[in-house]
């Protein structure tokens, strides 16, 4: 019987547990952050899917290896660009996107 409440209490903390953002560990190499002011846009690398943007930001570890972005969000026009990560230059980038409304109607 303790066995089985044990295991449920630790099932429930496990489903109660937030989800942490990645965040840059201090020396982290090879990460990319993109702020964008418009929470819930979708952030694509490559065109895959790597999260969603989420009080201002994503981390994304590894990102700066790959060679376009894209924001995008229903009802704003997409940002895209390159990613420009020189080897051996700052080994994490940051990238400013603002999403700007479509008009309505």
């Amino acid at each position: 019987m303790r066995y089985v409440l044990l295991c449920l209490l630790i099932l429930a903390f496990c489903l109660c547990s937030a989800p942490v953002a990645a965040e840059i560990p201090p020396g982290g190499e090879g990460w990319l952050t993109i702020n964008c002011d418009t929470d819930g846009a979708s952030v694509y690398l490559d065109n895959t899917f790597k999260g969603t943007i989420s009080g201002g930001s994503l981390d994304i570890e590894n990102g700066v290896y790959s060679s376009t972005y894209t924001v995008q969000k229903d009802g704003y026009y997409d940002a895209s660009g390159d990613i420009s990560y020189v080897p051996g230059g700052e080994p994490n980038l940051v990238i400013t996107v603002s999403l700007t409304q479509k008009p309505v109607g």
